[in-house]
C-alpha cells in the first residue's frame, strides 16, 4: 500500500493566484503546510494569499482547516495565526473571526 504524504504543491508565483485560492477553498483540502522566511510573516504577501484562499473557502461554505509551520521560528504555529489574523482583520472582520474559530495552526519544534 502507498501511502501519499503530499499529493500536491501550489505556488502563487508559478501556478498564479487564482489556482492557489481555488486548491485553499477545495472541501477536500485539509493540511496546508509553510516554509516562509521570518520576513514572510511581517511582509505580508503569504498571509495575503493564504487570507484571499481562506476567504473563498468560507464563501463557498466549507469548514477551516489546519496550517502547519514548517520553518525553524520558534512558535511558528502561533506566530502564522497571529500574522494571519492580523491581515483578515485589516479587511474583513468576519473572516478573522472565521478563521479564529475553523482553523488549527500547528508548530513544528525547531
Amino acid at each position: 500500500q502507498t501511502v501519499e504524504a503530499v499529493i500536491g504543491t501550489c505556488h502563487p508565483l508559478r501556478d498564479g493566484a487564482d489556482a492557489l485560492h481555488s486548491l485553499i477553498a477545495s472541501p477536500t483540502l485539509s493540511l496546508i503546510t509553510l516554509t516562509i522566511t521570518e520576513k514572510g510573516y511581517r511582509d505580508g504577501h503569504a498571509m495575503t494569499a493564504l487570507c484571499d484562499g481562506l476567504a473563498q473557502r468560507k464563501q463557498s461554505g466549507n469548514n477551516g482547516l489546519t496550517i502547519l509551520s514548517c520553518d525553524n521560528l520558534s512558535e511558528n504555529g502561533a506566530l502564522t495565526r497571529q500574522s494571519l489574523l492580523t491581515v483578515a482583520a485589516q479587511t474583513d472582520a468576519s473572516l478573522a473571526a472565521w478563521i479564529d474559530r475553523e482553523c488549527r495552526f500547528g508548530s513544528s519544534p525547531r
